[in-house]
């Protein structure tokens, strides 16, 4: 579970709007909830040498705040406000009167690094079970190149620690399958760097001198991939950064006077965008991170700021509490950490000057987090409540039928379909509803090109069609043909008059179609506000090909959605990527041997008798003519191929029969139908 904390606006920060074509009005937005934030308790440790701060609540619910101080690290019962005890920590090497010690928990213990050396240099291992009594030292583990570390994260999901290296020039990956003998697996080359978040096999760098951040997938330990790096325009040093719970922004700071805090927008890692920035009195920002719809921060001689990104391109300051009164410059004085992540609404805050504040707020956060979230049936899926709050019970409807109790159950679903999911929660004995649609996507979508025939030099167009249960936001298509260009040619992709047509970017990055291949990028909204292409059934892109006046009958082209160059087959919904099931189609090259239009008896000969059935026909409801299994395309009655089967037909074939008038169309020499025929 989970909690927030907000204060009233006390100052106006600097906005940029701008969000990937979308102008958002800032002044239009309803003003945001009221909440407060006041002082409950101060701690003086030292008149200098503060640095990070964390927070644990124990199993019995007691909150524990947790400091870097200039002798080690300093525990406190947040909810009797006492001062526990402070581990040693190394104060050797570069310190002098700063520690730089960074924390974080992990089940009941507490890591910690620093930039120090000396006693329990490396990462100190601390163990929190024994509260409220006391706490206990471990182990502190050096990884080579390693006793010292400006900073570190803790993938509580998995169960790895990353480490900044010694030098600031990547991150050590450690299990912590065993926290209190942490073994060294991997290493993630990231150059420089100064903080980073990790999360599910992800992590995120601020990657300090090099003016960027980057993105990293790290589910393989030996082989980390970097998903993307961005640079920050005009750049101060890229501090910290720190992902919002749906993964679709980012907060970045840069420790340089001057520069804003900035909100990315990352949903699509292709085109990331600056939303928008922000900036205290001071202008000099520390560490932020994200809870809920909130970034809480220490903002140096500005003390701490919480602001609402509710709508990240508008970013309103909502709470402040000064924790550095003398002065409001640019300087490193004042806040270093602020930690909001507590069930009772406090916020725990430190300061370069050894002082630890508990601030209490009335902000609370209901929310939940699921994955996967996207995929074919059955589909298992596991939810979490992602809450701050006190929260004593859990019931869940998953939008199919299905419910669950407790904070984090599974749920399997098995039939196709987008479901919407509610949360119910008791909170200070009152049921809560937390309610979010289309949470899930269970997927059945499909790709077909369906098999046909075609005469040799004959034009034509081949559908591609679709039939899918969840929006589409955007979709690759990597189409190859093959036996192109021996026996058919690829004159283009259309997309006119399909149900892609009105995606608003159209962008081909790859155009080999001389060798049938051509890779199509379509995306429905690109700043226009177009919605996702709806659940249906249809035709998506139209292939427009041409047999060679060479093709012999029995040859063959397959249509194919194979991978191009480095493209595969890919679709978008709800911000996840997947692939479509595939059934793709052959065109074979056969012999003209269609019956003769005006042949109503399928007899092979033009006679009074053809006559007599087409006037029966036409006039009088007579039967239908019979059908070439050959050519299912021939009207045998429409013998001027004009599309209607008429008097102007029965004119036509009283020509050919009894006046020796030219012969009806013949279907072996059109390209289409109807048509009229050469």
């Amino acid at each position: 579970m989970m909690k927030y904390l907000t204060a009233a606006v006390l100052l106006t920060v600097c906005l940029l709007s701008v969000n990937a074509g979308h102008a958002v009005d800032c002044g239009t937005l309803p003003p945001p909830t009221p909440v407060t934030l006041d002082s409950i308790a101060t701690f003086a440790f030292d008149d200098h040498g503060g640095s990070d701060c964390w927070g644990w609540e124990g199993p019995d619910g007691t909150e524990y705040a947790v400091m870097g101080t200039i002798d080690g690290v300093s525990f406190v019962n947040a909810t009797t406000m006492e001062v526990i005890q402070t581990v040693p920590g190394p104060t050797g090497s570069i310190c002098g009167f700063v520690s730089w010690r960074d924390m974080v928990t992990y089940d009941h213990y507490c890591l910690c690094v620093s930039e120090c050396t000396g006693v329990n240099e490396g990462m100190m291992v601390i163990d929190m079970q024994y509260l409220p009594d006391s706490v206990h030292f471990v182990t502190n583990y050096i990884t080579p190149g390693n006793a010292r570390s400006h900073n570190m994260a803790v993938d509580t999901a998995t169960g790895y620690a990353y480490v900044m290296s010694g030098n600031g020039s990547g991150v050590r990956i450690i299990s912590l399958a065993n926290p209190e003998n942490p073994s060294d697996v991997g290493f993630v080359p990231t150059g420089e760097l100064h903080d980073l978040y990790a999360r599910n096999d992800t992590i995120w760098a601020a990657e300090g001198g090099q003016h960027s951040f980057s993105i990293w997938d790290v589910s393989n330990k030996s082989a980390p991939v970097r998903l993307v790096q961005i640079g920050v325009p005009d750049a101060g040093y890229v501090h910290n950064i720190w992902p919002t719970l749906d993964g679709r922004h980012c907060i970045t700071t840069e420790e340089t006077p001057d520069k804003t805090i900035k909100v990315w927008d990352i949903s699509d890692l292709n085109n990331v965008q600056l939303v928008s920035e922000f900036l205290a009195p001071s202008n000099l920002a520390h560490n932020a991170q994200v809870i809920g719809n909130y970034v809480v921060m220490s903002h140096y001689t500005s003390g701490v700021r919480v602001v609402d990104i509710s709508v990240p391109e508008c970013p309103r300051e909502v709470a402040a509490f000064d924790t550095y009164k003398s002065s409001e410059n640019a300087a490193f004085d004042g806040a270093w950490g602020a930690f909001p992540f507590t069930n009772s609404g406090r916020i725990y805050g430190s300061n370069t000057d050894g002082r630890l504040f508990v601030l209490q707020s009335n902000l609370q956060i209901l929310d939940f987090v699921a994955g996967p979230i996207v995929g074919e049936p059955p589909l298992a899926v596991n939810f979490d409540d992602a809450s701050f709050a006190p929260i004593t019970d859990w019931s869940w409807d998953f939008g199919d039928g299905g419910n669950g109790v407790g904070p984090s159950p599974e749920h399997t679903y098995t039939t196709p379909g987008v479901y919407d999911v509610d949360m119910t929660i008791t909170v200070d004995g009152s049921p809560e509803v937390v309610s979010k649609s289309g949470v899930v996507a269970v997927i059945s979508d499909t790709l077909k090109a369906f098999d046909t025939t075609f005469q040799a030099d004959q034009a034509a167009v081949w559908d591609l069609h679709m039939t899918n249960n969840v929006p589409i936001d955007e979709i690759l298509l990597p189409i190859k043909l093959t036996n192109v260009p021996d026996v058919m040619s690829l004159d283009s992709i259309s997309f006119v008059g399909t149900r892609l047509a009105y995606f608003e970017k159209k962008q081909t990055l790859v155009d080999n179609r001389f060798n049938g291949q051509m890779v199509i990028y379509r995306v429905a909204d690109n700043g226009g506000g177009s919605p996702p292409l709806a659940p249906g059934s249809g035709v998506i892109a139209r292939a427009f090909v041409r047999t060679r006046d060479t093709a012999a009958p029995g040859d063959t082209v397959h249509f194919g959605i194979e991978p191009v160059v480095q493209f595969d087959l890919e679709c978008v919904t709800y911000g996840t990527s997947f692939t479509p099931e595939f059934n793709g189609g052959t065109m074979s090259v056969i012999v003209c041997n269609c019956d003769s239009h005006g042949d109503i008896t399928d007899d092979d000969v033009l006679d009074a008798v053809d006559l007599n059935e087409l006037i029966d026909y036409v006039f009088f409801n007579g039967p239908q003519p019979i059908q070439d299994a050959n050519c299912p395309h021939v009207d045998r009655a429409d013998v001027n191929c004009d599309g209607f089967d008429d008097a102007l037909d029965l004119n036509d074939l009283i020509q050919t029969v009894f006046f020796n008038g030219p012969n009806p169309c013949d279907p072996c020499a059109c390209t289409s139908y109807p048509a009229v025929c050469p």
